[in-house]
């Protein structure tokens, strides 16, 4: 009797519960399986890409998900950029997009960059100097040149025109250099002229005939006296130049007289030896 009881009971008791919620067990039940659906669908993690001038999402991709995709390399002016590394200043594992998968947490990516160096070269009638100064940095000033004639200047990044360089503030830029000397040429000085130290003064056009003072100058101490013959009649000059003088004449006639003999002597003796 007593187990008839309890079994009308129970009976009883789960009428009530279907008669209160038919769906309420099979509900609570469903509700679980789809929230922990939900939760698998949704997680992904972010991947950052980090350069000292920038930093920025590249996307959310879901645990163990192939990154197919590589993005373009940063450029930092005067740098060289060697890839992406898990850790700053290239520590760590590199990143090798369309190889690697994403985990299942957050990455950011840093960017490694090294500074580059570039080649300044100087150039000077004498010689060419090259020296490697890193991107930033400033040149070393060389040596100033000399030019016979002419005064430096200064160094210019181009052989006519340019902008002089200053060594003490200009820096290296991220490409090689190069820088020329440039020099004016010194003005020339007139020359004075130069006083003789004991200058010959001209004749006097009024005693250039005079033979006395072309021999002996004047002076206080001069005794020799010398007498000048005046000058002869122009007249007597011309009629003493027409008489010849007897002496000469007579003489010349007298040779003729002797070769004539001799030429006619000689003649006959010819003339005579021929008729024998």
């Amino acid at each position: 009797m007593k187990r008839k009881i309890s079994l009308l009971i129970a009976v009883g008791i789960i009428l009530l519960q279907l008669s209160a919620d038919p769906f309420a067990i099979w509900a609570s039940e469903s509700n679980g399986n789809n929230a922990n659906a939900a939760e698998t669908e949704t997680t992904k993690y972010k991947l950052i890409l980090s350069t000292p001038e920038r930093e920025h999402l590249m996307g959310e991709f879901e645990a163990d998900e192939l990154i197919k995709s590589t993005p373009a390399n940063p450029v930092i002016e005067g740098h060289k950029f060697w890839g992406w590394y898990e850790e700053p200043n290239g520590v760590g594992i590199r990143w090798y997009f369309q190889a690697n998968t994403m985990p299942a947490h957050d990455v950011t990516l840093y960017g490694y960059f090294t500074i580059e160096s570039y080649t300044a070269t100087l150039i000077s009638d004498e010689r060419t100097a090259t020296q490697l100064v890193v991107y930033q940095k400033k040149i070393n000033e060389p040596t100033k040149p000399v030019k016979d004639g002419y005064t430096f200047i200064g160094w210019y990044d181009a052989e006519t025109g340019g902008n002089k360089w200053d060594f003490a503030t200009n820096k290296m830029p991220a490409n090689d250099l190069a820088l020329y000397t440039r020099f004016t040429k010194n003005p020339v000085a007139p020359v004075a002229p130069v006083d003789p130290v004991n200058p010959i003064q001209p004749a006097d056009p009024a005693h250039q005939d005079d033979p006395i003072d072309n021999i002996l100058p004047a002076t206080e101490k001069t005794n020799i006296t010398a007498a000048v013959k005046p000058a002869k009649d122009p007249a007597k000059i011309t009629k003493q130049s027409k008489e010849l003088p007897k002496t000469g004449d007579q003489e010349n006639i007298l040779y003729l007289l002797i070769g004539l003999l001799l030429i006619a002597g000689t003649f006959g003796y010819f003339k005579k030896m021929s008729h024998k």
